[in-house]
């Protein structure tokens, strides 16, 4: 009998998700596990394994769809097996679907999917592009934005799908011009935005109305910080980053404020026995959150070996939805960048977020009334004031602020 196959829950903040590719055809036989589709929730590219052993019978959602979680998606059972109108009505009404079943097969001839009764696409990629042209969305933007022709890249993915290693390999080989650009230029045109930009957008939209903001700031002094990142390196050597340091030092913090640790729902505050602290990664323009888990029970070396294997992940675009899940706080670092200080939006069910502006040379009067100039960066905390309000804040924010400058030493 055949077994419905539907689109399972992927992220903890959206239900939509976009079905990008097929990875298997109508006839063909699959067992429990194997790979059936490739999707892009809001957080992360991946794979959608089937639950079932059998022949692939019917597809009721197209290439390129928006599909919620729980729609039915296809049909798995035993090959030639014959479905009763019972069994259709069964299975419920599936928003005009219409059948899609296997061809009868002609010998040597491949088995082909009829595409009259595919669901068609919720929404369909917009782009100058020809349609005939198959790319992920993530490669037609880089490819708009650079003014590279598509119809020159080969595809390497499943039916000429062209990936990002494709397009990467094709502007290595593509000659540049005297003054250095490459060769093209942005043309006017339409970028789509990507499922996770469209998904982050709705949950930060939804966070900076729900969530009463309010921000709190001060000055790090970072010398000893900096000392002691010199003299404490990782067993290759290399010098642990700042990212980890300031996780150590948050995730530590956060045992004294379980309320600011908790996650919010309704009117309730479920108060988190660990601290997992998300951190953002940018990769092109595409921004992730990774989360290390239980970081108040992990050494620095510890959460360093996990910033830095999330960090590679989200560059090679393999970040799982274990991932990303869970967080209880957050950390935005923007150092290696020319910017003092800046104020991030709680993703929520969290409570707060930590920014981190640029390390720079500031100005320092003492209690003495001398000047000096000391080495420093300012660090920001955005709040929601349903749950935290302002001593609170402050107090966590003198905490992190000491530990870093005293603590993180002993």
């Amino acid at each position: 009998m055949a077994v419905e196959i539907r689109m399972p829950g992927l992220s903890q903040t959206t239900s939509e998700v976009k079905l990008i590719e097929w990875l298997v055809k109508v006839g063909d036989v699959v067992k429990k596990g194997d790979p059936l589709c490739r999707v892009e929730t809001d957080k992360v590219t991946m794979d959608v394994e089937s639950f079932e052993s059998g022949t692939v019978l019917k597809f009721y959602v197209a290439s390129d769809s928006l599909v919620e979680a729980g729609d039915l998606i296809a049909l798995i059972g035993e090959k030639g097996e014959h479905l009763e109108d019972k069994e259709k009505k069964k299975m419920g009404p599936q928003k005009d679907e219409k059948d899609v079943s296997v061809e009868k097969e002609g010998a040597g001839n491949e088995k082909q999917i009829s595409e009259k009764g595919i669901k068609p696409a919720v929404h369909r990629l917009r782009s100058r592009f020809d349609d005939s042209i198959r790319a992920t969305p993530l490669v037609k933007n880089i490819a708009l934005k650079k003014g590279i022709d598509l119809s020159r890249v080969k595809g390497t993915g499943p039916r000429g799908l062209i990936s990002k290693k494709d397009l990467e390999e094709y502007t290595k080989e593509t000659p540049v011009l005297a003054n250095g650009q490459p060769e093209g230029r942005p043309q006017r045109g339409e970028i789509v935005l990507s499922s996770h930009q469209r998904g982050l957008g709705k949950v930060l939209a939804y966070s900076i109305h729900e969530a009463p903001h309010y921000y709190v700031k001060t000055h790090c002094f970072l010398e000893r910080f900096l000392e002691w990142r010199e003299g404490n390196r990782r067993s290759d050597g290399e010098k642990y980053t700042f990212d980890s340091l300031f996780i150590f030092s948050v995730a530590r913090v956060l045992r004294q404020f379980p309320g600011l640790n908790g996650t919010l729902k309704d009117d309730r505050i479920t108060v988190n026995e660990y601290a997992h602290i998300a951190f953002a990664v940018s990769v092109g323009e595409e921004l992730y959150a990774p989360v290390v888990r239980d970081a108040d029970q992990k050494n620095i070396s510890d959460i360093d070996g996990d910033v830095q294997r999330l960090t590679t992940k989200a560059r090679n675009n393999k970040l799982t939805a274990n991932d990303l899940s869970d967080a209880t706080f957050t950390v935005s670092n923007l150092g290696m960048f020319e910017i003092d200080e800046f104020c991030a939006i709680i993703s929520p069910p969290q409570n707060g977020i930590l920014s981190v502006g640029r390390m720079r040379k500031m100005l320092h009067v003492d209690e003495q009334d001398r000047i000096s100039i000391r080495t420093g960066c300012t660090l920001c905390g955005s709040f929601n004031h349903r749950v935290v309000n302002g001593a609170t804040s402050a107090k966590f924010m003198a905490m992190v602020k000491k530990f870093i400058e005293e603590k993180i030493y002993e």
